[in-house]
């Protein structure tokens, strides 16, 4: 997701003092000023009424805010009383004097527009001013837990506590704050200083700081904690982090030093960081150290299971596994995820009677997931089938039951529903229903306050503000009015709002809402051009990014199809699709032609078949070369299950059923998995 984080410049008024502004209140100021200066932005929705007039003078009034013509901005501020953006007006004269703004007016705004996020916003920005000037009496009176919740507020907070009197409050606030499993803002170190200073920093806390910082793998900042160890602790956590970042050393280790505790974690934390790396070696390792420490049974069986994980994960398991079981070192309950992972292995290997043991160690909630009843059908039937009339072995279904089983699944609208109706050779059970509010509900809803104030700053390109007056206005309706919102939403174009609204009110079956047809111009286009079923199209996009034209992933991919800079680079070279920069990639026309090309590649790649195609578009085509090869000829069904990577995984089967989903849609007959895919 594009972040509106950037650094405020500082601007002087006549008579006022400099001040620094919050970052929101920057990019609303200059991107409307500089929108004012090149003309109107025109955005993804359009209020009924003509406001061409009032979006000109309300970008006006900000460029005057900007540019300290005060006079000129209150004038437009009177005759922009009935503007739905007035709010954010206000909203901007306040950040532009935010040193100079008094406790009675950051009351006041908040009390008058108390409809919208924007009066939380306009808290943290006064908290954070009152905090660099030194004003902890006001900020300690006026800090609300319930909106202030970063932690540079937080630690802001207890320190006002300190800076006002109330030490042991204050000093307690830092405890809490410092243990973290990551880097602190600067902000705290005032705080942590005096808690220092008072003996609050103990040998105990530093070392339970350190186990949680490196159980995140932040090593480095391990390292940083070390000077607050006593001199005997601090030996064993070097050796800590040492072996944290070379978990193979602790098999050439004969002991460790510090305190038996202490040098327990340690050996229970490295035995399963090896195991990751070398489950043979993490085996040898706690065979040798399960002597040398004491752990809880919970703990050891945690060691015993994370060895047994990766073992799975490498293929590494004995023949005859199963009927071993439960293995060495796990005393309890076998985790569920386990099973799981255990399970997958035997389809994988087409293994039919050990799939039916797995299933069967399951926990009863599990088994009666969609997924294993239909994997105990589907063994099942490959069973009897294998058996040829013979006496199959006793966990096998009968075929009625099989069928049964698979049209009890069947009844589900997901993956495997879908999977099972295949199967049986029957239509899928789509579920369904009409929308059936009334013009009044959702005319209640189309006047909120928030509708209004989202379908301007659409139209200006605001999007982020516009989410954020729809997403606080999401946690005041109740369901019938978060349905009013999704079908506004989908009528106004807002697809993604549409989505999360009909997912906020649990309302599964409403797939028109669910499923939009966004964009269906250029989706429909680049399809045919690309020789892409639509349906496809359509359900890569909609798991991707929900249509959100400016979304943007941790990794760095963007726009509807999340398509990351270098591939649309490589893409548009071979495709000779014009590309004059990355952030070409927010317009969705141009988004929507790169992925369809790139996602053309895939499907030409892997001989015209989705699910292969699919999973690349997610991991990337080398690692599906990995996996072909390791498995070239499975059925459909068992590859997908067999995918090592969960997400992965989950995309397919999310991606073949919503790919079947937008066919009913569209209005198209296809299967569910083509003859050439199976």
């Amino acid at each position: 997701m594009p972040s509106s984080q950037a650094v405020l410049a500082t601007q002087r008024a006549p008579g006022r003092r400099s001040t620094v502004h919050g970052a929101h209140g920057f990019m609303l100021l200059c991107a409307i000023w500089v929108a004012a200066l090149a003309g109107e932005v025109h955005g993804a929705a359009a209020e009924p009424l003509d406001r061409s007039a009032e979006r000109a003078l309300y970008r006006e009034a900000l460029a005057d805010l900007y540019a300290v013509r005060l006079r000129a901005f209150e004038s437009k501020l009177e005759r922009l009383e009935d503007y739905p953006l007035l709010p954010y007006l206000h909203y901007a004269r306040l950040l532009r004097y935010i040193s100079n703004t008094e406790p009675a007016e950051v009351i006041a705004f908040r009390e008058r527009f108390a409809d919208s996020h924007l009066a939380n916003s306009i808290l943290n920005h006064w908290l954070d001013n009152l905090a660099r000037r030194g004003q902890w009496d006001l900020y300690r009176q006026h800090f609300d837990p319930r909106v202030a919740t970063s932690a540079t507020l937080q630690c802001r907070y207890y320190r006002s506590l300190y800076e006002t009197g109330d030490r042991a409050g204050a000093l307690a606030g830092a405890a809490r704050m410092w243990v973290a499993s990551e880097s602190r803002p600067d902000v705290c170190d005032p705080l942590f200083d005096a808690w220092r200073r008072a003996g609050g920093l103990t040998d105990a806390l530093a070392w339970e700081r350190i186990t949680l910082v490196l159980a995140a793998n932040r090593p480095t900042l391990a390292g940083y904690l070390l000077r607050y160890l006593d001199p005997a602790s601090e030996r064993l956590a070097q050796e800590f982090i040492a072996l944290h970042r070379q978990p193979q050393r602790l098999n050439g280790l004969a002991s460790l030093p510090g305190e038996p505790a202490r040098r327990a974690e340690v050996v229970a934390h490295v035995v399963k960081r090896l195991a990751r790396q070398d489950p043979q070696a993490a085996e040898t390792a706690w065979r040798t150290w399960s002597s040398r420490v004491e752990l809880d049974a919970q703990a050891q069986q945690q060691i015993a299971e994370e060895i047994l994980r990766w073992r799975i994960r490498r293929d590494l398991l004995p023949e005859n596994f199963s009927s071993s079981w439960p293995p060495d070192g796990v005393t309890g309950e076998v985790d569920a995820t386990l099973v799981e992972e255990l399970t997958r292995r035997a389809i994988a290997g087409e293994d039919w009677d050990e799939v039916l043991i797995w299933i069967e160690r399951l926990p009863p909630v599990e088994r009666e997931r969609a997924g294993w009843m239909y994997w105990q059908a589907r063994a099942s039937e490959a069973i009897y089938a294998a058996h040829n009339g013979a006496a199959p072995p006793p966990r096998a279904l009968p075929p009625d039951a099989s069928r049964a089983l698979f049209a009890a699944v069947a009844q589900q609208r997901n993956y495997y529903g879908f999977m099972a109706a295949d199967r049986l050779g029957q239509p899928v059970n789509m579920q369904a229903e009409t929308l059936d509010l009334t013009a009044a509900e959702i005319e209640a809803v189309a006047q909120q306050p928030a509708i209004k104030r989202a379908r301007e700053l659409y139209a200006m390109d605001e999007r982020l503000d516009a989410r954020r007056e729809l997403s606080w206005l999401r946690g005041r309706l109740d369901t019938r009015g978060l349905l009013a919102l999704a079908e506004l939403a989908r009528r106004q174009g807002w697809h993604s709002e549409s989505i999360q609204a009909t997912i906020a009110a649990r309302e599964w079956n409403h797939l028109d809402l669910r499923f939009p047809l966004a964009f269906a111009e250029p989706m429909q286009a680049n399809a045919r051009l690309r020789q892409l079923e639509p349906s496809w199209l359509f359900a890569i996009a909609r798991q991707e990014s929900a249509f959100m034209v400016d979304a943007r992933s941790h990794a760095g991919a963007l726009g509807v199809m999340q398509v990351m800079p270098a591939t649309a680079q490589l893409t548009a070279r071979q495709m000779n699709i014009p590309l004059a920069n990355t952030w070409q990639l927010l317009d969705h026309n141009k988004n929507i032609e790169i992925g369809a090309g790139y996602l053309a590649r895939m499907y030409e790649r892997y001989g015209r078949n989705r699910i292969l195609a699919s999973a690349a578009y997610n991991a990337g085509p080398g690692r599906v070369d990995q996996w072909l090869a390791r498995r070239p000829a499975s059925p459909a069904d068992v590859w997908i299950e067999a995918i090592p990577f969960r997400e992965t995984r989950g995309y397919v089967q999310n991606v073949l059923a919503f790919a079947l989903i937008y066919s009913e849609r569209l209005g198209t007959e296809q299967p569910f998995i083509h003859d050439h895919e199976r």
